[in-house]
């Protein structure tokens, strides 16, 4: 998958070292709620083989720069749902490159993916509401407030509270038409 600077790329083994630096950063760990803190270079590799060992429905790419696509700047992917049959976006993006719209980018072509070619009807997405930044990023996507809910951070170790987020396909479409 690409976009007009990013390309979204398949997790190596090679990653590794990348993810667990970026992922050692604790503004990045604390507003998502899987990731722990501290993040090792261990983790990074345990988190890879599983990955390559489970395949699931799940899309998780890498985000990676047109001109360094083996450097990896962050991760998207969207959460499938079989039996609900709904998909949630996820993103982060590494702290040296924040505030440039690769997020907002990589997480448009996931969006597009999940209508175009999954045909899902709907993208769900929450941030932590502390992170004011991520439902900017969420807002600039279409995205609209569904609900406040509590969700379990594992860097914070504790329940955080979070902003619930919905993009039907028909938001999706009319923002493209208008834009």
């Amino acid at each position: 998958m690409e976009t007009s600077r990013l390309i979204l790329r398949e997790l190596r083994d090679a990653d590794a070292a990348a993810l667990s630096r970026e992922l050692a950063h604790f503004d990045i760990s604390r507003n998502t709620s899987s990731i722990p803190f501290p993040y090792t270079f261990a983790d990074a590799v345990r988190f890879i083989a599983q990955q390559k060992s489970k395949p699931t429905a799940s899309i998780k790419k890498i985000v990676a720069l047109k001109a360094k696509p083996d450097d990896l700047i962050g991760s998207v992917r969207l959460h499938i749902n079989t039996t609900t049959k709904s998909c949630e976006l996820g993103y982060w993006i590494a702290k040296p490159y924040w505030g440039n719209g690769y997020a907002t980018e990589a997480a448009a072509c996931m969006i597009e993916h999940a209508f175009a070619v999954l045909k899902f009807p709907k993208v769900i997405a929450d941030y932590n509401t502390d992170n004011p930044a991520s439902g900017r990023v969420l807002e600039q996507l279409g995205f609209s407030k569904t609900g406040n809910s509590e969700d379990y951070s594992l860097a914070q170790r504790m329940l955080v509270p979070i902003t619930l987020m919905t993009l039907t396909k028909n938001q999706w479409s009319a923002r493209n038409t208008n834009s």
